[in-house]
């Protein structure tokens, strides 16, 4: 199930009431048994997944290579490391996943297990022990088939280092690190993870060309590290490494004289690839420390003339708390323009993304079933998004106010002027209705959570309604609807009785009732 708590499930669907949403969507499908990723067990499997990958791809090109497993590595690596992996793989299977293109969470089994087998599963299923276990109709085909196993083995793994590498950076996230600092952690990480694996193969590929008859003009019996020379193992290592730095990076050619081909082969490729691994992170570098390090630093720099504003006027830390909780919501942290962005655009870009931008009302508000699409669109573009931070009241009881308020995201509280919480209302709800239909406002509403609601003048409103009076009709019966239960409501609090339970249970509230603030 999800998570709420979980801060890239926040970060995704920005309130409570959509990530409740999703609650409902994922319990009632008939794919509830799949792991959400936004789940806390989806995490624990990002986290084993990590742990599993990364000791595989630092230890198994060393195995049988540099060092001899023995105890208690044997028994990690050909015991726990195996079943985890067997069952990370089964796992996958029922592991949804997040369209990045469309911001769909997907947990249909099919589509799940689909993109898994197309995707990652033959590397996943070859990095792992399994063929081992496989039953070959002959001991020269077994002999050939596991030779070869070996020897995919390893790239195997690290096909997965970027995936690995997105799970670094969400742990990060999840701990609170600063973006900047989460990618240079991960940049180095695979740069070393790079070199690691040409360090391993550049030991591995001699091994396999000379066997036991080793020529004295090879570069591993100068450095006096060939398995004939009884070496402990860092010193294999250090020398290695040293060696695959240098070509990797172009810094030097190194302290010994390679002359054997197959040697001089691994430098080359070691060579190439290092240079155009370096070109491509300088560009990545440049590229991402340019445009996303700057919507960061303006952020950054943003709240800091906030702050400084809330000094200078002496503001209360509970105005404060609730100006830079408006801003980490309507931003997430990255700072843009948004009104030169807007301006720089065509008229019809600039509607379409006010109507997409208004989709939830538009799917989710009832009164618009009575309008046609064309008019729905024609209706939303006289209206204005607003967002409001938790504890803003929006109207309170007995107000003169000129609105009607659509909820696109988020949650309003509604409740007496004596502080008596009487129910919440969410995504697509419309609120003002009372005082446009009846003639008076009976009661105050407050943001519980930073909502973005979209106004309009109730005159303008009712005015482009006025062609169709089925849907005034249906707003008319909804105000005097609404009246009975708030005041149904309110006489149910006044005697004591919790009205408040059963729509919590319901999943109508977010949370239990409180004593809120109703009055400005």
């Amino acid at each position: 199930m999800v998570n709420p708590k979980n801060l890239r499930c926040i970060s995704f669907f920005r309130n409570k009431s959509s990530i409740m949403a999703e609650q409902r969507r994922h319990v009632k499908s008939p794919y509830r048994f799949m792991i959400h990723p936004f789940s806390t067990l989806c995490l624990l499997l990002e986290v084993s997944f990590f742990i599993v990958w990364m000791w595989n791809m630092l230890l198994e090109p060393m195995f049988d290579n540099m060092i001899e497993p023995s105890f208690p590595l044997d028994i990690v690596d050909n015991y726990v490391m195996v079943l985890s992996q067997f069952l990370l793989i089964t796992f996958f299977f029922f592991l949804g996943y997040i369209d990045l293109k469309t911001r769909e969470i997907v947990v249909d089994t099919k589509r799940v297990a689909y993109r898994y087998l197309r995707t990652f599963f033959v590397f996943d299923f070859l990095s792992s022990e399994l063929l081992n276990l496989v039953v070959f109709p002959s001991e020269d085909f077994q002999y050939s088939s596991l030779k070869f196993i070996k020897y995919v083995h390893v790239p195997c793994l690290y096909v997965r280092l970027n995936t690995v590498l997105n799970i670094l950076d969400n742990l990060g996230q999840v701990m609170k690190v600063r973006q900047k600092i989460r990618m240079c952690f991960c940049y180095i990480i695979k740069t070393y993870m790079y070199v690691h694996f040409f360090c391993c193969l550049l030991y591995l590929v001699p091994q396999v060309v000379y066997d036991t008859d080793w020529p004295s003009n090879s570069w591993l019996v100068q450095a006096q590290i060939a398995p004939v020379h009884d070496v402990p193992v860092h010193i294999i290592y250090g020398e290695c490494l040293l060696l695959t730095i240098c070509y990797f990076f172009g810094a030097s050619p190194g302290k010994y004289v390679i002359e054997q081909t197959n040697e001089q082969i691994c430098l080359i490729l070691i060579g190439l690839f290092g240079r155009l691994y370096t070109l491509y992170l300088l560009a990545d570098v440049l590229n991402i420390f340019g445009v996303v390090g700057l919507s960061e630093s303006n952020y950054e720099r943003q709240i800091a003339m906030l702050k400084e504003y809330m000094v200078c006027h002496n503001l209360p830390n509970q105005l404060g708390s609730r100006m830079i909780k408006y801003y980490e919501c309507k931003f997430q942290k990255k700072y843009f323009n948004e009104a030169e962005i807007l301006k720089s655009l065509s008229g019809l870009l600039r509607a379409e993304i006010f109507l997409f931008s208004a989709r939830t009302i538009m799917r989710k508000t009832n009164v618009f079933k009575y309008l046609p699409e064309n008019d729905v669109a024609s209706l939303v573009s006289l209206m204005k998004l607003e967002t409001f931070a938790p504890g803003d009241i929006i109207f309170t009881a007995g107000q003169i106010h000129e609105y009607i308020y659509l909820i696109s995201a988020g949650t309003i509280s509604v409740g007496t002027k004596d502080g008596i919480e009487l129910c919440h209302f969410e995504d697509g709800e419309i609120m003002g209705l009372c005082y446009s239909m009846l003639g008076y406002e009976m009661f105050t509403a407050v943001v519980i959570e930073t909502s973005d609601v979209f106004i309009i003048n109730h005159n303008d409103f009712f005015t482009f309604l006025g062609q169709y009076p089925d849907a005034v009709e249906f707003l008319h019966e909804k105000a005097v609807e609404r009246a009975a239960l708030y005041n149904q409501l309110e006489d149910a609090a006044r005697k004591g009785v919790d009205s408040c339970l059963v729509l919590l249970r319901s999943g109508a509230l977010l949370e239990k009732k409180r004593l809120r603030p109703m009055h400005c």
